[in-house]
C-alpha cells in the first residue's frame, strides 16, 4: 500500500466537499506537509491549543483515529501510520466547525485559553483565519476519518472506533456542536 499515493488522492477527494485540509506530522510532531494555504499559522494554533501533543500521546499508544477539539468548537481528526506498534506519522484533517460559530462564541471559547497570553496581533490573525474554517457535520467528519484510517492502514473501522478526545473535556463545546454523536457515544462508551 503506497500511503503517499493514497493520501494524495484522499486529500483531493475531501477537498471536493469544501476547504478541508490534510496535514502530515512525523512521530516527533514536526509538520512534514499540508495542503492548507495558511498551514504555518493554523499548525501553530493546533499546537498552542494542545491538540498536537494530545494527538502524539494518543497515537503512540493507540492505532485507532481520534478527534481533537478546542473550546472554540474547532476540531481536527487524526489517524496514524505505524510501523508495527511504533508511530511513524500522524495524518490530520481539519480544522472544521460543526456549526456556524458567532464572534461572541469564539471570544467565549478564547477565555478558556487566557493563560496562554497570546498577543492582540495573534488573536486578530486567529479571527481572520477562522473566517475560512469550514462548517462540517460531525457525521461527515467521522466518515472522512474512517476513510483516512483506511488509506493509511487498509483496515475498515466503524464510527464507534473513533476516540473523540473532545468528549473528555467538559469545557469543550463538542457536546453542543454535535449533540447526537455525543449522546450516542455516551451510550456506547459509558
Amino acid at each position: 500500500m503506497d500511503v503517499f499515493q493514497n493520501m494524495t488522492l484522499f486529500s483531493e477527494m475531501i477537498r471536493c466537499g469544501g476547504d478541508i485540509y490534510t496535514w502530515c506530522y512525523d512521530a516527533d510532531g514536526k509538520l512534514l506537509k499540508s495542503n492548507c494555504p495558511d498551514a504555518g499559522f493554523l499548525s501553530g494554533v493546533f499546537d498552542l491549543f494542545g491538540c498536537r501533543i494530545k494527538m502524539l500521546d494518543y497515537g503512540r499508544q493507540h492505532a485507532t483515529p481520534v478527534t481533537l477539539g478546542t473550546a472554540l468548537g474547532m476540531t481536527w481528526a487524526a489517524a496514524f501510520e505505524k510501523d508495527g506498534d511504533t508511530l511513524k506519522r500522524a495524518w490530520v484533517i481539519g480544522p472544521v466547525f460543526y456549526r456556524d460559530v458567532s464572534m461572541r462564541g469564539i471570544e467565549h471559547g478564547l477565555q478558556y485559553y487566557s493563560r496562554l497570553e497570546v498577543s492582540v496581533a495573534w488573536t486578530m490573525q486567529l479571527y481572520e483565519a477562522l473566517k475560512s474554517v469550514p462548517v462540517l457535520q460531525c457525521t461527515i467528519l467521522h466518515r472522512y476519518t474512517l476513510m483516512l484510517h483506511y488509506c493509511l492502514c487498509g483496515e475498515h473501522l466503524t464510527l464507534s472506533d473513533i476516540n473523540s478526545d473532545a468528549l473528555a473535556h467538559p469545557r469543550n463545546l463538542y457536546s453542543i456542536f454535535c449533540p447526537l454523536y455525543y449522546l450516542l457515544s455516551r451510550q456506547f462508551h459509558g
